[in-house]
Formats: structure tokens, sequence, C-alpha cells
């Protein structure tokens, strides 16, 4: 395991990335070579070093965090886990990403008109 929370903190810190589109995330990250490994947990939140329940994502190298808060910035981290359960630090390296407001303006009011002589 200590073999996999090095090799998964080199390189997460190499590529780790998040991308915003509407209310969604979309997470990027270099995947770990290890022969045990089973995947890999996000964790996020809404404030800096301070996460929800993780999201176990599997072995997978992209995915792509739903249903946040628009015009929100988000604190992402990562680990790794192994087929016996054991889980790495989470990464160094936090990254954050800020969804967009999807939102339109309401719309203006009734306009009035009146004749100017």
């Amino acid at each position: 395991m200590k073999k996999l929370r090095v090799m998964f903190v080199l390189l997460v810190l190499t590529f780790f990335s998040a991308v915003c589109w509407g209310m969604g995330i979309e997470v990027t990250w270099i995947a770990n070579t290890e022969s045990d490994l089973a995947g890999y947990k996000i964790y996020y939140g809404t404030a800096a070093g301070v996460y929800g329940t993780p999201v176990s994502v599997g072995k997978v190298t992209t995915y792509n965090l739903t249903g946040l808060a628009d015009d929100t910035t988000y604190y992402i981290r990562m680990s790794a886990y192994d087929t016996a359960g054991n889980e790495s630090a989470k990464n160094a390296t936090e990254v954050s990403a800020k969804t967009r407001d999807v939102n339109a303006p309401a719309a203006p009011g009734k306009p009035t008109t009146k004749i100017i002589y």
C-alpha cells in the first residue's frame, strides 16, 4: 500500500484537473498502474479542506460530479484504494472549480410609454 500512496500522489500531482460545465465539474487524473488498484475516491466540498462523503468512482480517470449548485466554488481532492480496501492519503494538491451561473436574469417589468412633444 505504501507504493500505492507514493505513486498515486506523484501521478496526481503531475496531472489533476477540474473543468466546469453548467452545474457539474469534470475531474480528470492520470491512472495509477498498480495491479491491486481497485479505484479512486473523490472528496469535494464548498469550503477549502472541508469535504463531504467521498464518491467512489472505480478505475476510471475522468469523472463528472453532477447535481452541484450553480455559481459555487467546489474544492476537490482524491485518494486511491486497493483490492484489500486500503485507502491512500488524499493527494496533496487541492484543486478548485466554480460552476457556472446558468440561471437567466429575471425578465424586466412591464414597459410604460409616454408621448413626448
